[in-house]
C-alpha cells in the first residue's frame, strides 16, 4: 500500500516538472529542427532542465564581490508620456537591445547587494507558483527589488518590467522583452559576448541542444502556446570581467538553479574553451551545457 501512494506521488511530480516555469521540456518546432550536440557527460542523469546538470561540479557559488565593470554608452533622454504603454507591438523579426540611460555602475551595484540579500535567504527551487523560486521566478524578484533600490526604475512612465501574473515563465518573459523591443537572438555566442553587461537578461535553452536560424517562436513558443518553446532557464549578470582590450571575457549571474543547489550567483561563465569545462567549448557564455540563444536590457523604457 505504502508503494502505491510512492508511484501516484511521483507520477504527480513529473506532471508538475512538465507543466511550470522553467522545467518544462518544450518540442522545439518542425520547421527549425536543431541538432543534437554531443554531451561532455555520458548519460545524464539530472532531471533539472533549468540550470547546471547536477553531476558537474558547480562554478564558485559565493557572492560576487568585484566592482561591475563601467561601460561607456551613450545617454539618450527617455520618452515620457503620462500613460505607460501597456499594449505591445508584435515585431515580426528582431531588435536591438535599447541604449542604457541609467548608469551600468549604479544598476550593477543594486544588484549585487539584492544578490546578496536572495542567497542569505537560501531558497529552494519550487517550480512554478506564487512562491517566485524557480529560475523565473527569481528573476521577478529581482526585478521587483531592483525597482525599489533605483526610484527612477519606479517609474511607470518611464519603465516597465513583465509581472507575475502574466509573465511567469522563462519563455513568457523572453516573448515580453521581444514584444516591447528589448531582445537580441543570438546565433553566435563569441560574436555577442560584449553585449553582456551588469543588468543584462540571460536566456538560455535545452540542455545539450544547438540551435540556430533562431526565431522568436522557436525560442518562447507560438503566441498561442504550441509547441512550447526552446528556452529552458533565465538569469541575471551582476557583474562582468573585461580584458585589457575591454572585451567580455567572462560573467557572475544570479538566477535559481535547481533542486539540488539553493538561489545563488554563479560565475565563471565564460568562452573558456577545455580549461573549466568542454561544454563551454561548446557553448560560448551558455550556462554549463546550455546553449546562450537571448538577452535583453533588465530595465525596458517606455517608447
Amino acid at each position: 500500500m505504502q508503494a502505491s501512494r510512492l508511484s501516484f506521488s511521483g507520477v504527480l511530480v513529473v506532471l508538475a516538472l512538465f507543466s511550470f516555469g522553467c522545467k518544462s521540456d518544450p518540442k522545439v518546432e518542425k520547421t527549425a529542427t536543431p541538432t543534437v550536440s554531443t554531451p561532455v557527460t555520458s548519460n545524464p542523469t539530472s532531471t533539472d532542465t533549468t540550470a547546471a546538470a547536477t553531476k558537474e561540479t558547480p562554478t564558485t557559488t559565493t557572492t560576487p564581490t568585484q566592482t561591475p565593470t563601467t561601460t561607456q554608452t551613450s545617454t539618450p533622454t527617455p520618452t515620457t508620456t503620462n500613460t505607460p504603454t501597456t499594449t505591445p507591438v508584435t515585431p515580426t523579426e528582431d531588435h536591438d537591445i535599447p541604449d542604457r540611460v541609467l548608469s551600468e555602475n549604479r544598476i550593477g551595484t543594486q544588484l549585487i547587494h539584492i544578490t546578496e540579500s536572495i542567497t542569505a535567504e537560501k531558497l529552494p527551487y519550487i517550480v512554478g507558483g506564487p512562491q517566485l523560486q524557480d529560475c523565473s521566478g527569481i528573476f521577478l524578484r529581482i526585478t521587483d527589488s531592483l525597482r525599489a533600490r533605483i526610484p527612477a526604475l519606479a517609474n511607470k512612465s518611464k519603465y516597465i518590467f513583465p509581472n507575475a501574473n502574466e509573465h511567469r515563465s522563462s519563455r513568457g518573459i523572453a516573448r515580453w522583452y521581444f514584444e516591447h523591443h528589448n531582445l537580441h537572438i543570438v546565433e553566435d555566442g563569441k560574436a555577442d559576448a560584449n553585449r553582456i553587461r551588469p543588468g543584462s537578461v540571460m536566456f538560455f535553452a535545452n540542455t545539450d541542444k544547438q540551435y540556430s536560424n533562431m526565431t522568436i517562436d522557436l525560442l518562447a513558443g507560438p503566441p498561442s502556446g504550441v509547441p512550447k518553446g526552446v528556452i529552458m532557464h533565465i538569469a541575471t549578470v551582476v557583474s562582468v570581467v573585461k580584458d585589457d582590450a575591454g572585451n567580455v571575457i567572462k560573467y557572475t549571474m544570479m538566477h535559481g538553479r535547481n533542486s539540488k543547489y539553493t538561489a545563488s550567483p554563479t560565475g565563471g561563465n565564460c568562452d573558456c574553451g577545455g580549461t573549466t569545462a568542454k561544454q563551454h567549448a561548446i557553448f560560448p557564455f551558455g550556462n554549463y551545457n546550455q546553449q546562450w540563444v537571448a538577452i535583453a536590457n533588465i530595465e525596458t523604457p517606455v517608447q
